[in-house]
């Protein structure tokens, strides 16, 4: 009876992680920031050329447009 109790114990150590050290936490943390503010720059440089209306520009490289008044 002592076997059949054994047997259906399940060993959850076995199928943990091992511990990490400190460091290894320290350089995640440090790359998620990373990401994060590298993904913000981007998106702050993309929503900068959101902001022209096309009804504003006037001149493109050089280019003059004459707009017609209706």
């Amino acid at each position: 009876m002592n076997k059949m109790e054994d047997r259906k114990k399940i060993d959850f150590k076995r199928h943990t992680l091992p511990p990490v050290s400190r460091w290894y936490l320290w350089r995640i943390i440090f790359y998620v920031v990373l990401l994060i503010v590298v993904s913000a720059i981007i998106y702050a440089t993309m929503d900068m050329r959101k902001g022209v209306k096309p009804d504003e520009i006037k001149e493109i490289d050089g280019i003059n447009l004459e707009l017609e008044d209706s």
